[in-house]
């Protein structure tokens, strides 16, 4: 675990003597572009599912709620009749 934190620390700091290396100008370069991806990906995802929630069918109504069992069971016996029938 030691030596873990180690090898991490190191790259930690090679990387940021790498970004102190940068010009200011080039830091704010590519600060803006991360943060217009990172903006552009949060506006898709946020018109996907408002996409997404306009298509569905917004009809709520109180049901019992189903076993799953039992539609396992329903689906076992039809395919059972359907081969016996093939017979």
């Amino acid at each position: 675990m030691e030596r873990l934190r180690i090898k991490l620390d190191k790259h930690y700091e090679k990387i940021e003597n790498r970004w102190s290396a940068l010009s200011i100008r080039k830091q704010r370069h590519y600060f803006f572009c991360f943060a217009m991806i990172y903006l552009f990906l949060i506006a898709a995802v946020i018109l996907s599912a408002w996409y997404d929630a306009s298509k569905l069918n917004n009809d709520f109504g109180i049901e019992h709620i189903e076993s799953p069992n039992l539609k396992i069971r329903d689906l076992i016996k039809e395919e059972q009749g359907g081969n016996q029938s093939k017979k």
